[in-house]
């Protein structure tokens, strides 16, 4: 395989065939330096069990993946599972050798060893369709360059959407640590944002710990919330347990609500009970 196809290994990428991979065996190489290998005519019926309209619903599911890598963790997931599913995961392992087109036409292995090379192109020639399709132009345009296998393909993706996302995750987490609520402030506002910002970390490949939600949580909640948040938590220790933060969260968001819905039937009735003066 070219340089460009054996990089030093990425932890991000594909480290090892999904169990369920239907493989041909090692990953082909092409012996071309700047073109991708074509596709080779079949000389002999395929084995694959896997039709390429089967294929393609394996990836019905993969979303784009957007050039700011704002979706990359929903994006490898499946992405991950498709390949695994349309037996292309072997294609984007590190560790796999391909065949070589064999050129001696009069050896035993002959017709054996080009039926597997034959189902290497076709595999790595959909693939890389498969991959382009959920590519944006400008990240494609990059993708492509100097490429000569999927493999280069998705390397170059991971290592341009690690760069990007080293900053966007900084720079989101920053952003979100530094979320506040007003003391007369919407709380369940707060929380609903505080909730999705943690989710859109996530997403991007970030990692948000427990206690650095916690510690994020009780900082932007307004103080008259903290007396019941550690009622809560000394109840909860009584017998023998704890409170996530995403279930304070949420207890917070219910008092919230039962807070403004007796002030709301106090100024329309002149009582918390509805219907009584």
């Amino acid at each position: 395989m070219p340089a460009s196809c054996n990089p030093t290994p990425n932890p991000t990428t594909l480290a090892a065939p999904l169990a369920n991979s239907v493989s041909t065996g090692p990953v082909p190489r092409t012996t071309a330096s700047t073109t991708f290998v074509s596709p080779v005519p079949s000389s002999a019926p395929t084995t694959s069990t896997i039709s390429s309209v089967q294929c393609a619903d394996y990836f019905a599911k993969v979303p784009m993946c957007q050039s700011d890598a704002c979706n990359w963790d929903d994006f490898l997931t499946r992405w991950t599972i498709a390949i695994g599913g349309a037996g292309y995961a072997h294609l984007f392992n590190q560790t796999f050798e391909p065949p070589m087109r064999p050129t001696d036409s009069g050896s035993t292995t002959y017709a054996t060893d080009l039926a597997a090379y034959e189902a290497y192109t076709r595999l790595e020639s959909q693939a890389r369709s498969h991959l382009a399709g959920v590519l944006e132009d400008d990240m494609l345009r990059k993708v492509l360059r100097g490429s000569t296998c999927v493999l280069d393909m998705w390397q170059k993706l991971v290592a341009t959407v690690q760069n990007k996302n080293e900053v966007m995750i900084a720079q989101a987490k920053g952003e979100w640590m530094q979320r506040r609520c007003a003391t007369r402030g919407n709380v369940d506002k707060f929380c609903e944002e505080l909730t999705k910002g943690k989710e859109s970390i996530e997403n991007m490949g970030g990692v948000v710990s427990e206690d650095k939600y916690r510690t994020t949580f009780l900082k932007g909640i307004p103080p008259v919330y903290k007396m019941f948040i550690n009622t809560l938590q000394e109840a909860a220790v009584l017998v023998g347990r704890t409170k996530t933060t995403e279930q304070l969260v949420e207890a917070v968001q219910r008092h919230y609500h039962f807070l403004n819905s007796n002030s709301s039937t106090l100024r329309r009735t002149g009582s918390l009970w509805p219907g009584k003066r």
